[in-house]
């Protein structure tokens, strides 16, 4: 049977089958009924954690981090497509953000927290039981100091000069898988900057089946 494409607009009923669309010009059409990531939540693929106490956001790469690590264990069987990471800072009085950056252990055998505080990690279809392969800590002591592998689109920012100005205290960085971790590696966010910066962060991430 050949493929067969359609020009112009369709209807169809539920459980129907029917032939690609396209324009008049010959391209295809297509179009998105919900999130791009929906079919992936839907199947418990796709998980979320987050700080929920202000904690310090570095000043500079460090093994002793009070921020967000995501670590992918070793014998997972899964990569971890990070999707998204975000970071809000709540108190910069007179810091400045001289970068804010996405880092990983040199060495991919050492990326389990010495010590840590675990953080609840959710299915990003929130209620359904979904576990997730990854772990998410904070307060964490790295067996090495991390690399940068991206920088965050915060980064190079002056926030706030007193502890009564405004500046952009939040930040969303679309990863979108550009990185993963494979099993027993794991990355986390740290800033570079002055003294006095604090706030929160979040990662969202996918578990791909090897």
């Amino acid at each position: 049977m050949l493929a067969e494409i359609r020009t112009g607009n369709t209807q169809s009923t539920e459980g129907s089958v029917n032939p690609a669309r396209a324009g008049r010009f010959g391209e295809l059409t297509t179009g998105g009924a919900v999130g791009k990531y929906y079919e992936l939540s839907k199947q418990g693929r796709i998980f979320t954690a987050a700080m929920q106490t202000v904690a310090s956001l570095g000043t500079a790469f460090t093994a002793t981090v009070a921020s967000i690590w995501i670590w992918n264990p070793s014998g997972s069987n899964h990569n971890v497509s990070i999707l998204a990471g975000g970071v809000t800072v709540v108190d910069a009085a007179g810091a400045t953000v001289r970068g804010y950056f996405w880092v990983s252990t040199p060495d991919p055998a050492g990326v389990i927290p010495v010590t840590n505080t675990a953080l609840t990690v959710r299915p990003a279809l929130l209620g359904a039981g979904y576990t997730s392969v990854a772990r998410a800590f904070t307060v964490s002591t790295l067996p090495s100091v991390p690399v940068c592998v991206r920088v965050f689109p915060l980064a190079y920012a002056q926030v706030v000069t007193t502890s009564t100005s405004a500046g952009p205290l939040a930040a969303v960085d679309y990863v979108d898988g550009a990185i993963c971790l494979s099993p027993n590696t794991g990355v986390g966010l740290q800033a570079i900057s002055g003294t006095n910066l604090t706030g929160l962060e979040s990662i969202t991430w996918a578990e791909i089946p090897i």
